[in-house]
């Protein structure tokens, strides 16, 4: 009886013992790292990105302890990279669980280069977290400018509807034909009223349905900057460093409910970026756009 309990004995302390190393495993295989994370939305670069020398941007953090730690945060680093060289922007001292939304405001190298970004928060053991992006900066280049360009809606017979957005021309239906590789929109009055749009868009394939490009068709993408860019920005661009700042990504096929001073931002099939400004409009069928284009060249 006596060896029995000795033996009983025995076996519960291997287990106990065998219990809380396992305990002890699972804690060392515990991340302790804090957490990091970029803002995102309009005007915060939080990813990989291409700038303008010179053009400003800004980014926006958040931070906070381990979830099953709690240390606290005791210090916050950002570092810019070029060519090599790395150059402390910021290193804070700090003593908080939660780093709250911090914003900095910067602007982009003054020479085209690639450009590592590292933002870092370390807490009281030592355990840290880091954000990076890269940023591509780019010399601005030359753009054209033209001035009192007039389209036709597709009953117009005096004006063409089909535009050329990087040469500046607008063609009539029989020059249009003869000239595919060059017409990248065209102007309509649509469903959604006065319209500009591709020659791949459905609606304007089907209001110029005898109009078959059959040699090329080229695929131009819009945005209406409208609401985000006024007048007097769109007269002060005189390189393509405020369009590309302006345009972001555009997707749609058409552009509709065209006023006087719409701003309508767009990218032709062969990749150039640019802006169009309404300057008069007359409605219906055969009404007109005048406009003004500013292209990359």
């Amino acid at each position: 009886m006596k060896k029995l309990t000795k033996l009983m004995l025995f076996l519960m302390a291997g287990a106990s013992t065998v219990f809380v190393s396992c305990n002890k495993d699972d804690d060392e295989n515990t991340d302790k790292s804090p957490t990091i994370n970029f803002v995102g939305g309009s005007g915060y670069v939080d990813a990989n990105v291409q700038l303008t020398v010179n053009d400003a941007f800004k980014v926006g953090i958040t931070a906070s302890s381990n979830a099953t730690s709690s240390t606290k945060l005791v210090s916050f680093k950002v570092v810019r990279t070029a060519n090599n060289t790395p150059v402390t922007v910021l290193d804070s001292t700090i003593s908080t669980k939660t780093f709250g939304t911090w914003t900095g405001n910067f602007t982009a190298q003054s020479t085209a280069t690639t450009e590592n970004w590292t933002f870092t928060v370390t807490d009281a053991d030592g355990e840290s977290a880091t954000a990076t992006f890269t940023i591509q900066t780019v010399a601005a280049g030359p753009i054209s400018t033209y001035t009192a360009k007039q389209a036709g809606a597709q009953s117009n017979s005096t004006l063409g509807s089909f535009i050329d957005l990087t040469g500046g021309n607008i063609y009539l239906s029989s020059a249009a034909v003869t000239n595919q590789a060059n017409v990248d929109a065209v102007y309509f009055n649509g469903a959604g009223n006065a319209t500009i749009g591709s020659v791949t868009d459905s609606e304007a394939k089907g209001i110029f349905s005898t109009l078959p490009f059959t040699t090329t068709n080229n695929q131009t993408t819009f945005v209406d900057l409208t609401s985000s860019m006024s007048t007097s920005q769109f007269d002060a661009i005189t390189d393509d460093s405020g369009i590309l700042n302006a345009l972001g990504t555009p997707t749609a096929t058409q552009i509709s409910g065209l006023a006087v001073n719409s701003i309508v931002g767009f990218k032709t099939a062969d990749g150039k970026y640019g802006l169009v400004k309404v300057t008069a409009l007359t409605a219906g069928n055969t009404g007109s756009m005048t406009c003004t284009i500013k292209v990359q060249q």
